[in-house]
């Protein structure tokens, strides 16, 4: 247990004579919303009540939990408070059941949102996962700013690197923030829906603290980018036939600050990719 504190709510001086709004405190006997206890007992709650009803945490991901019994299979993907179930039809009901025993929930329907991502259908009957308001965002934020530029093929020429400078005068903190924002939002849409983005953004997040106007400029080009193809997005469509298929490349010594090499994977699943990575590498290679 942990003892937690917090200032004494306004009106509590009416009903208790004697307290002090500025000297005196109160001691939390529940999670109260809004702190992280409350988030973790919360967690803490619902695992041990899915634990219960049977469902198992996949190893590669505590948050993605399973089902199998004679209804079939459901598959749970928790975030936070947000449950998106799918599997068999008479498992999603059920799992759907189990839950509302013991929560208050609203029911959404199908899957057309969830954490800030859309999910598309297709003439073909596949899906599309893309993020039009993060778009909408950046374009918001950024989109005066690179008017000037014109459309962009790729989000960075071929062989370009960022480097530290050493004389140059940085960003004032203004420009440096905006650099910032930029590249932390381009960084969420390469977590969900843009892989095409994950070797020019990871090259951008080098130089966070200390940017100049070529960084800017190169920060510029991505943004145009991104804003140019807001449709894109990661196409769901299943193929049984294809299994695992994994591609891997990677360079040598190309980071001219520090010499080191950079990997970059791409992994599909049934004809779907379901992770990729641009990353430098942790040592210098020889």
């Amino acid at each position: 247990m942990e003892e937690v504190y917090m200032k004494c709510p306004d009106g509590i001086d009416l009903i208790e004579e004697g307290w002090n709004l500025d000297d005196d405190c109160v001691e939390l006997l529940q999670t109260i919303y809004g702190t992280k206890q409350a988030a973790r007992q919360y967690w803490k709650k619902f695992m041990s009540f899915m634990d219960k009803k049977g469902f198992e945490r996949t190893h590669a991901e505590p948050c993605l939990l399973k089902r199998i019994d004679n209804n079939g299979t459901v598959v749970i993907c928790v975030y936070v408070d947000d449950c998106l179930l799918t599997g068999d039809r008479k498992a999603i009901d059920a799992a759907i059941e189990d839950i509302e025993s013991a929560f208050e929930t609203r029911r959404l329907g199908p899957l057309d949102e969830y954490i800030g991502c859309s999910v598309i259908d297709q003439h073909d009957g596949s899906k599309k996962l893309i993020q039009p308001e993060m778009v909408k965002k950046i374009e918001k934020e950024f989109g005066d700013a690179v008017s000037y530029l014109k459309n962009m093929k790729v989000p960075m020429a071929s062989g370009i690197t960022v480097i530290r400078p050493i004389e140059d005068d940085p960003l004032s903190l203004k420009e440096q923030k905006d650099y910032r924002s930029a590249v932390g939002m381009s960084l969420y849409l390469v977590k969900h829906s843009r892989p095409d983005l994950s070797n020019s953004v990871r090259e951008l997040s080098k130089i966070m603290d200390g940017a100049t106007e070529d960084h800017a400029t190169m920060m510029h080009r991505v943004i145009k980018f991104v804003i140019g193809t807001k449709d894109r997005g990661v196409l769901i469509k299943p193929d049984k036939n294809q299994g695992v298929i994994a591609y891997c490349d990677s360079d040598f010594a190309r980071d001219m600050g520090n010499r080191r090499s950079i990997t970059g994977f791409l992994i599909y699943l049934f004809g779907v990719p379901i992770s990729w990575k641009s990353k430098q590498q942790g040592g210098v290679t020889l």
